[in-house]
This record gives C-alpha cells, sequence and structure tokens, in this order.
C-alpha cells in the first residue's frame, strides 16, 4: 500500500467510565498500518445491532444501554452558568477523527466540530473532506446525541465535554468550529481556554434578545418581550416534536424523506443523522436527545448571552451568520421572520478586526447545504489567525 494512501476510518469504543465511542482516521504510515495512540490500542468496537438484510431503517438502529437515560432528572433541570471549574466526571462524547494524509502536507491546527442541538456528527460528513485536506478533524457527538451517554442538560457539563475530548486527544491549541448548540459552545470554550487557535461560529446565537428586538423593530419593550417569548414558544414546540417517539414505519418513512433531500440539504447526511440518533425500544423509535432534554437545553440557552462571551474570548472567533430568505413556517407567530431578521443584523455588527463576521446567502445549516463555502471561508480565516 503507498504510503500516501489515507487510511479508512476505524469506528471504536473507548473503554472507561464514561465510555466513549470515536471514529478514527489517521494517515497511513510507510509499509502499511496506521498510527495508533497508546491510549486507543486498548479501545474495542462499537456494539451496534446487526443489520438484517431488507429490514427497515428503524431495526438497524443502535438499541439504548443501560447508561442511556429516558429522560432529564429534576436535579439537571437546573442550569449554571458557564465559569472556570475543574472538569466534570459525567456525560461521554463519541468522535470522528480524520487526518490529512502524507500527500496533503504539514497539517494545520486540528479542528473540533461540534453539531447543533438535535443534530449528531454525521452533519459534518459534507464539508469534513474539504477541511481534512488541510486539517486532523475531530467531529463529536455531543453527550445525550448521536452515540455518545447521556448527562446532566447543562452547557457547562456539554461543554466539559469539550474540554475532555481535547484532553484525550491532546490537542494543543486546536480550533474549534460548532454550529447552532456547538457554535455556542466553541465560544464559551473559546472564552475560557487561553490555549485556542481559533473559533468558527456557524448560528449559534441563543435566543433573541428582546432588547435588540425593541430596538430594531421599533417596538415597546414589552412588545419585544411578548414577540420574543412567542418565538421561543413556537420554536421549542417545532424542534420538540421532531424529537417525539414514533412507530417503525413513521421513522422509515422520515428516513426516506430525508435521503430525498430537503431544503437544499444532502439527503445522505440527513439520512445518516436521523439513524445514528434514533434508538428503538418496545417497538417506537424515539430520536435522540429526546423531547425533555431539548426543552431542558433550549432553557440553558437563557444563561448563552455570545456579546457577553465575545467580550472574553481569548482567541480570534469568526461568525457565520445565514443571510438566506426563507418563507415563514406554518404556523409561526407574528413578527416571527421579522425577529430573525432583526437577530441576524446584530450578528452581523462588527466586533473588532479579531472578531468578523460574515453573511451568507445560504440556510441555517449552511456547512452542510454549501460546504465549499463555508470551508473556504475558514480557510481564509484561519490564514490569517
Amino acid at each position: 500500500m503507498s504510503k500516501t494512501a489515507p487510511a479508512p476510518p476505524r469506528e471504536v469504543r473507548i473503554a472507561g467510565k464514561p465510555a466513549l465511542a470515536a471514529r478514527v482516521r489517521e494517515p497511513e504510515r510507510a509499509g502499511g498500518g496506521t498510527s495508533v495512540r497508546a491510549s486507543e490500542r486498548a479501545e474495542s468496537p462499537i456494539h451496534d445491532r446487526p443489520q438484517a438484510q431488507g429490514g427497515s431503517a428503524a431495526q438497524r438502529v443502535r438499541s439504548p444501554n443501560a447508561a442511556e437515560g429516558t429522560g432529564v432528572r429534576a436535579s439537571e433541570r437546573a442550569e449554571s452558568p458557564i465559569h472556570d471549574r475543574p472538569q466534570a466526571q459525567g456525560g461521554s462524547a463519541a468522535q470522528r477523527v480524520r487526518s490529512p494524509s502524507a500527500k496533503e502536507g504539514t497539517a494545520g491546527p486540528p479542528i473540533v466540530l461540534l453539531h447543533a442541538l438535535g443534530r449528531t456528527l454525521e452533519d459534518w460528513e459534507p464539508i469534513a473532506p474539504l477541511l481534512a485536506l488541510r486539517h486532523p478533524l475531530y467531529a463529536v457527538d455531543l453527550r445525550g446525541h448521536g452515540a455518545s451517554d447521556d448527562g446532566a442538560w447543562t452547557l457547562d457539563g456539554l461543554l466539559d465535554d469539550v474540554i475532555r475530548v481535547i484532553g484525550h486527544f491532546g490537542l494543543d491549541r486546536p480550533v474549534l468550529v460548532g454550529h447552532g448548540l456547538g457554535g455556542m459552545l466553541a465560544v464559551a470554550y473559546g472564552a475560557r481556554s487561553s490555549r485556542t487557535t481559533a473559533v468558527v461560529n456557524i448560528e449559534g446565537h441563543g435566543w433573541p434578545r428582546p432588547h435588540d428586538v425593541s430596538e430594531r423593530l421599533g417596538l415597546s419593550p414589552e412588545e419585544a418581550e411578548g414577540h420574543v417569548a412567542a418565538f421561543r414558544h413556537y420554536t421549542v414546540d417545532q424542534v420538540s416534536s421532531t424529537l417525539a417517539p414514533m412507530p417503525p414505519d413513521a421513522f422509515d418513512r422520515m428516513v426516506e424523506a430525508y435521503r430525498s433531500g430537503a431544503m437544499g440539504l444532502p439527503g445522505p447526511a440527513l439520512a445518516a443523522s436521523a439513524l445514528r440518533s434514533a434508538v428503538t425500544a418496545d417497538g417506537v423509535v424515539s430520536p435522540r436527545p429526546g423531547q425533555r432534554a431539548a426543552r431542558a437545553l433550549y432553557a440553558a440557552f437563557d444563561r448563552f448571552d455570545p456579546d457577553l462571551h465575545y467580550r472574553d474570548l481569548k482567541a480570534p472567533a469568526l461568525t457565520l451568520v445565514s443571510t438566506a430568505s426563507l418563507p415563514t413556517p406554518p404556523g409561526a407567530p407574528a413578527r416571527f421572520s421579522d425577529i430573525l431578521t432583526a437577530q441576524t443584523e446584530h450578528e452581523l455588527i462588527p466586533r473588532g478586526d479579531h472578531l468578523p463576521s460574515r453573511g451568507v446567502d445560504a440556510p441555517y445549516a449552511m456547512h452542510m447545504s454549501h460546504p465549499a463555502r463555508v470551508a473556504e471561508l475558514i480557510e481564509d480565516f484561519l490564514a490569517g489567525v
């Protein structure tokens, strides 16, 4: 085998407490074989259910294990602000790792990829081959998502998982790239750690702030509060409904609809993410992280104000904001689209040379729909860091 050929990915489960699932792609060494860290040699394969030939998509999803809870305990619903404190010993994360092959030259800084709420690391597949040309990649299933174990549904807990992943792989000055919830975590990590090369935040803004909505839409503070509250209620209900348990045949239909693509997003990645996030038990398919977890995480968004975190950032940060015109969704409250526009305008406000914001004429999941454009923006930004 040529020394320049990239090694096939390895998906493993790292023994220990908590267990971690990983998919590893490393460059081939001369003479064959891959470079394996000593800490990874004891890893055992992830055990998924056998896939029945011709079976339904629901039959092919991962079975729950004893470590995967079914909901959120009352003690886990209270959220504390992100702050400097020792890393907690809870939760786990599944990682997919890509490294550039020998023919791609010297690698740039490692990139940690963090997905949005209710999504999985499969969302990064459209853009991963482009970024992997220059960087080792570490795509992570956040706790309670994909193949990762459950944990307390707090931003602090999620951030602790990111710290654990970076420490496990011994990453020095990584770049954190996140989408939605993952973008919020990337910014929070960059505000906490001085050993960060850069942060890229794709649409990770939290809730619209009533003060900004009031200013930009000419509403009274009371009117803005009411419209933002209706916006939040609608958004939480819509996302929670997609995470409701469903019969296997309904899940199969949903996966097939994803495979055909939606809103300009790549069908294979959408379907793969749905399959990775689903758990079958008692004849019902339950998408992870589940409705109660999603509501708890949305409540935690109240503690995230990107403006405050940007002031504390210890590394340059690129913010990518969707400027695409989208139709108002059915059943949306009054001023829904206006509030989105107000938030977009606020996120595009210049914050300084080291905190550029870029509008992208692409939907919310721009890294999936326009991977070449987003990869170009990321690489151009990193070239100047």
